[in-house]
């Protein structure tokens, strides 16, 4: 045999060796349908085994048309359809496995270490979210536009208040003038004395008053009207100062002026005030600046404050507390409000309701040296409670 011979066979015998391994992989991808023998080499059996496919695959047709019978026409799922095989016959194949949802969502689960990349979000909610962010951003403006609005009413309504604060300080010390002036058509009395410790009878010590100011009068008679000033002393006990000063008024059918401490020293002394028969009242402070104006009201404070002083060093000696800081406004609303009456009328007349040397020396009365010493009040216009006592 030549060479050329030997190589032919040889090919021959490669091409029949590939025909057969075809064949074996084509009854393998049947999953079963054929059986597990394998082709022989010769042709008897490759026919053979292309008969026992058609007849499979008619086999399957009759199968699928009974299903179809069975769901009312309906095909049956693409899984159960016939597929065409590598080599180009048709023949069927056993459903698909279905993979689970829950497969299929641990399936794109991303196992390795690449990034994860977001999925986008549609137009429509990207167009909101851009919506959102815009009029969130106008509510912010509106709101910092409000309150910059709103803080300058307040601003503007805080000037408003200090404007008219200040227009009725101004008013109220307009009608303090007009009372002052109204004050000056009269001739002032100024009664002091013990308050609620007098257990005194207040008519028996009224009527004593009384009497002394008509002698006094008759001396020195004078052309006003007269008017009794009192100091804001209440009248709930019926003793003392309050109740006397009133009983006096009645004697002399004359009114009384009210002159009282500001808030800011005591708030309730204005209310608890004794306003019968009041015609007209002015306050601590007005009669104060009346004195600083006057250069006054410094001189004063000082002798009041020299004589509190003296007080303390003799309540000291007693093993006693010292004044307290209500015992100097009191002094104070004592002198200020003579030396004011003073000053506004041009003359003044004061009575006491009990004997000066039964005065006590650590008590508010005491104060009136303060007076005396200054000039203030004069021995012609004090009254004293005993005819034969002289100041």
């Amino acid at each position: 045999m030549s060479r050329l011979d030997e190589l032919r066979m040889k090919k021959e015998m490669e091409e029949l060796s590939l025909k057969k391994n075809f064949s074996r992989h084509t009854s393998t991808f049947s999953c079963g349908m054929f059986s597990n023998s394998t082709f022989h080499n010769d042709d008897e059996t490759s026919v053979s085994s292309v008969v026992s496919v058609g007849s499979n695959r008619s086999r399957l047709e009759e199968i699928r048309n009974r299903r179809l019978l069975m769901t009312g026409g309906v095909a049956p799922p693409r899984s159960a359809r016939p597929m065409t095989s590598p080599a180009g016959s048709n023949y069927g194949l056993p459903p698909m496995h279905i993979t689970s949802r829950s497969n299929k969502r641990n399936d794109t689960i991303n196992t390795d270490d690449a990034p994860i990349t977001e999925s986008l979000a549609p137009p429509s909610v990207n167009n909101n979210a851009k919506e959102f962010g815009h009029m969130n951003e106008r509510i912010q403006s509106t709101l910092i536009n409000l309150t910059e609005q709103l803080q300058d009413k307040i601003k503007i309504l805080t000037s408003q208040m200090k404007a008219k604060e200040e227009e009725n300080i101004s008013l109220q010390i307009s009608l303090q003038d007009v009372t002052c002036l109204a004050l000056s058509n009269y001739h002032p009395i100024v009664i002091e004395g013990m308050t609620c410790c007098d257990t005194r009878d207040p008519e028996d010590v009224a009527n004593i008053i009384h009497s002394q100011l008509q002698e006094h009068f008759e001396r020195a008679p004078i052309d006003k009207p007269k008017l009794i000033i009192i100091q804001g002393d209440p009248n709930n006990v019926g003793k003392g100062i309050a109740a006397i000063t009133p009983l006096v008024a009645d004697l002399l059918e004359v009114s009384r002026g009210l002159v009282y401490l500001n808030p800011d020293i005591d708030e309730n002394h204005y209310q608890n005030a004794d306003w019968d028969n009041v015609v007209l009242d002015v306050s601590f402070a007005h009669m104060r600046d009346i004195l600083e104006t006057e250069g006054m009201m410094d001189e004063l404070e000082e002798e009041v404050d020299n004589q509190i002083v003296e007080m303390n060093q003799k309540l000291l000696l007693k093993n006693k507390q010292p004044c307290s800081s209500c015992f100097r406004k009191y002094a104070l609303l004592q002198e200020v409000t003579k030396a004011a009456c003073k000053h506004i009328c041009g003359d003044l007349t004061v009575a006491h309701t009990q004997p000066k040397s039964e005065i006590c020396e650590l008590s508010v009365t005491s104060f009136y040296k303060v007076g005396e010493k200054l000039g203030i009040v004069g021995e012609n216009q004090l009254v004293p409670y005993v005819p034969t006592e002289v100041y």
